[in-house]
């Protein structure tokens, strides 16, 4: 048995870098959704920060599509 060092070596980097910005995306839509709340209740408004937050939440969306087409083979 062979193992390849350096494809295991790229799925932990590529692994641990979606995982990375997974989590910072969901960090940035849930606090720019939680500041939009929060500007609302004051009575002003927050568009860019409602904006921002649902486009990285998105993103997020987009991510888990593209990760289900690479993981289901019918899809292909």
């Amino acid at each position: 048995m062979k193992i390849d060092w350096l494809s295991l070596l790229i799925v932990g980097v590529v692994s641990i870098s979606v995982t990375a910005v997974f989590a910072v995306l969901l960090s940035i839509g849930i606090r720019q959704i939680s500041r939009a709340r929060l500007a609302h209740e004051e009575g002003r408004t927050a568009t860019a920060a409602t904006v921002t937050g649902w486009i990285a939440l998105g993103l997020i969306g987009v991510m888990i599509l593209f990760a289900l087409y690479l993981i289901i083979p019918q899809f292909h």
